[in-house]
């Protein structure tokens, strides 16, 4: 690998010791290492079915995506689905409101908040059953173009079915479709609700007329967006249960499906780099985010929101069971560059890890770089040939972002710890 990434594993039984001497080892400002919630995602392969002695021997195979070692196949995160859309097709008839084109249901052109969020639910479900179409066709392809007769050799499952490693051969043959610009929905939606369904001050036409215009002319509606409507992250209890109700429709829609080798479905939420392509083709958003931009980089709150703190934003998602989102979760947080000079900065991070794997969370990386080290690492790449950062569940040199994920990266909040 070019740039393997270091994870540990928590359980309820792991050694305080070593547990603290892993999150000290972030003082190397590398991003190294990330911190996953071993027995909540054991929890949720045994949910499938899958042996306890199988299940712990779980590993995030490339980002933070669930494989059992030795045992399943490796095809990656496929398909990712910009679910950001799914909000947009909802507010349109399920059409692209740019391109007119016809890419969902026709769910009308929803008056109130609550035809909209219906509209909204019946899109994502939509979009969670072409992905499982997607992913098998995904599958078949790998199987005629993409064998791998030598790994076949180390699988368990290949050589006793006589089956390649790409055509179901493993014990465990995964698919796991993604879902991208969750936050999004969730800001968008609250937005709505709270502008449209609450207030009254604007009405789903204006929205609808401000996405057509990307905010052009609509500048005290995007300002309201910004400043008057609860933001997921910060724990109020609208946006949390927002979350919830959409992370579970895009998980519920695809649990108990199987796929192209009866192996089960994992739903995720993992972003890789996606969230920055999918954002340069989604037209703007009623979140207030513009077209163009990235979209949420994780299953945390969106870039640039104001935020309470690292209790609220991390509480904000624990209302979902995301023992569900085997197919890989990512929570990114950045704190400021000397929250662990100290043996308590140490202590915080750890009691902080500890906490939020105790209420639910799936996995929590962390980047430490200030915005001053990653800015001249812009100007002077040459400078800062080993400045890692965590990015959609791996580590990558800063230096090689392009640079809209750099810019991204730098607009984290930048919290205390």
């Amino acid at each position: 690998m070019q740039f393997p990434g270091v994870n540990v594993l928590w359980h309820e039984d792991i050694d305080t010791d070593f547990m603290r001497e892993a999150c000290g080892l972030l003082r190397n400002r590398m991003g190294q290492p990330a911190f996953f919630n071993s027995d909540l995602i054991v929890q949720g392969l045994t949910r499938y079915g899958i042996p306890r002695e199988h299940a712990v021997e779980h590993l995030p195979s490339t980002c933070s995506e669930t494989s059992i070692q030795g045992r399943s196949n490796q095809a990656g995160p496929m398909p990712y689905v910009n679910i950001a859309l799914a909000l947009l097709y909802a507010m349109f008839d399920g059409q692209h409101p740019i391109t007119g084109a016809r890419e969902g249901p026709a769910t009308g052109f929803p008056q109130t908040y609550e035809e909209l969020k219906d509209a909204f639910l019946t899109q994502l479900d939509y979009a969670a059953c072409r992905a499982i179409e997607e992913g098998n066709q995904g599958l078949l392809l790998e199987s005629w173009y993409r064998p791998f007769p030598l790994l076949s050799c180390f699988i368990q499952g290949c050589i006793e079915n006589g089956r390649d490693f790409s055509r179901g051969g493993p014990l465990y043959t995964l698919l796991q479709p993604e879902a991208i610009g969750l936050s999004n929905c969730v800001d968008g939606l609250a937005a709505i609700k709270t502008l449209v369904g609450g207030e009254g001050r604007y009405t789903l036409d204006d929205f609808r007329n401000a996405v057509l215009q990307d905010y052009e002319g609509f500048d005290d509606l995007r300002r309201a967006i910004r400043r008057d409507c609860p933001k997921y992250g910060n724990n109020v209890p609208l946006t949390n249960d927002l979350f919830a109700e959409a992370a579970d429709k895009w998980c519920s829609a695809m649990e108990g499906h199987r796929n192209l080798y009866d192996g089960p479905i994992f739903p995720g939420f993992l972003g890789w780099v996606v969230w920055i392509d999918f954002g340069k083709e989604t037209p703007a958003t009623p979140d207030g985010r513009r077209a163009g931009l990235p979209l949420a980089n994780c299953i945390g709150p969106c870039t640039g929101v104001q935020l309470k703190g690292v209790p609220s934003m991390l509480l904000s998602s624990a209302g979902f069971d995301q023992s569900r989102g085997l197919g890989g979760i990512v929570y990114n947080l950045r704190f400021s560059a000397n929250s662990l000079k100290s043996e308590s900065g140490v202590e915080r991070l750890k009691n902080l890890l500890e906490t939020a794997f105790s209420v639910g969370i799936f996995q929590v990386q962390v980047n430490l770089a200030s915005s001053e080290m990653l800015r001249d690492a812009q100007k002077h790449p040459e400078d800062h040939p080993n400045l890692l950062v965590r990015v959609g569940g791996y580590l990558v040199p800063f230096a090689l972002l392009p640079g809209d994920a750099q810019e991204d990266v730098i607009r984290r909040a930048e919290v205390e710890l």
